[in-house]
């Protein structure tokens, strides 16, 4: 509108105050600046798409994790995969594991997730993936695979344990490469070889 209103002084005061304007002109003059508007409309209606398209936050890298849910030696297909980030109650990614029990998605970095991996019948199971690492070092995608078994939910089998992770991925400073934090892998094994052998006996 100030634009407008800028060209309509220019106009005005060039046309209408000038002896030599042509009558029809000045006759027309409400016509002519009509058009002027509409032409600065145009221009910022093409500013504002132009700022909003420059202005897009689209992650640019991501860390693409493919996984294989199994049982025993076999396939475990159509296992639900629910990805939660930075603490949400909502997922952010639902997925089922395919026919061979494999399941592929990509997160964004900078953020911390949670992987619940579950199907009816079958004990659930948590991996966090700490996607952080430093801005040097976000200069491309990353990729990772990991291989998780379930077993069936067995009744008197005390599973307790597993409302924590069983393994946390995080970004390696040393290998520069995404990987198992292998002390809280160490810490977490015996307990999970105790269940293991229950399930076994059960």
């Amino acid at each position: 509108e100030i634009g407008g209103l800028f060209l309509f002084c220019i106009v005005y005061n060039n046309f209408t105050f000038t002896n030599q304007i042509p009558i029809l002109l000045r006759h027309n003059f409400h016509t002519l600046y009509l058009l002027l508007s509409f032409f600065i409309f145009l221009l910022s209606i093409n500013y504002s798409f132009c700022s909003s398209s420059h202005g897009d936050t689209t992650q640019k890298y991501f860390l693409a994790m493919k996984g294989q849910v199994v049982i025993g030696k076999k396939y475990l297909s159509k296992a639900f995969i629910r990805i939660y980030a930075d603490s949400s109650s909502t997922p952010i990614q639902k997925l089922e594991s395919d026919i061979e029990g494999y399941v592929a998605f990509q997160l964004p970095l900078q953020k911390l997730y949670i992987i619940k991996i579950s199907k009816q019948g079958f004990v659930t199971k948590i991996i966090t993936v700490d996607a952080h690492l430093p801005k040097s070092k976000e200069t491309g995608n990353y990729y990772f695979e990991f291989a998780l078994e379930l077993f069936e939910n067995i009744e008197g089998l005390d599973v307790s344990m597993l409302k924590n992770p069983i393994a946390k991925v995080f970004f390696n400073t040393f290998t520069k490469k995404f990987d198992y934090d292998f002390n809280y892998t160490a810490k977490i094994n015996n307990d999970l070889k105790k269940m293991y052998h229950n399930y076994d006996v059960l």
